[in-house]
């Protein structure tokens, strides 16, 4: 038997996006533009588990968070996935406006601590993602 690691395969490949493209074969996105200027949205989610007994405490206090409270927030929404699955969505402007709102939003992350349960050592209580929004 002879033993073969898949290099083979992909160099006979074309490369196209989405088949473990290489640099040449990856899509660049145009981001949306007004009248000349680059308009790229920037969105951040946070996954969260509460405590047991603390999701409608947790869910109130989603309820408090207004986005005119933080400049460059286009909208901010609270996704309960059952059994204390949170999902916490903001969009933003651009990444600027979220890097600038960081220390008001840990702020507000802190009033939600004492309702959070671990997600795992590695995470602890938050698993928090953010990037540039794809829109067609």
């Amino acid at each position: 038997m002879v033993e073969r690691t898949g290099l083979e395969n992909r160099r006979a490949c074309k490369r196209t996006v989405g088949s473990n493209p290489t640099l040449s074969a990856k899509k660049t996105y145009n981001t949306p533009k007004l009248k000349g200027i680059s308009m790229p949205k920037f969105a951040s989610s946070v996954r969260f588990q509460t405590k047991k007994g603390q999701e409608n405490a947790f869910i109130e206090a989603n309820l408090k968070f207004n986005v005119s409270n933080y400049a460059g927030c286009l909208s901010h929404q609270c996704i309960n996935a059952g059994n204390g699955r949170f999902q916490s969505v903001a969009v933003w402007e651009n990444e600027d406006a979220l890097v600038e709102a960081r220390p008001l939003l840990i702020k507000f992350l802190d009033t939600l601590r004492p309702m959070l349960a671990e997600i795992s050592p590695e995470l602890g209580v938050t698993d928090p993602i953010s990037g540039n929004i794809i829109e067609n």
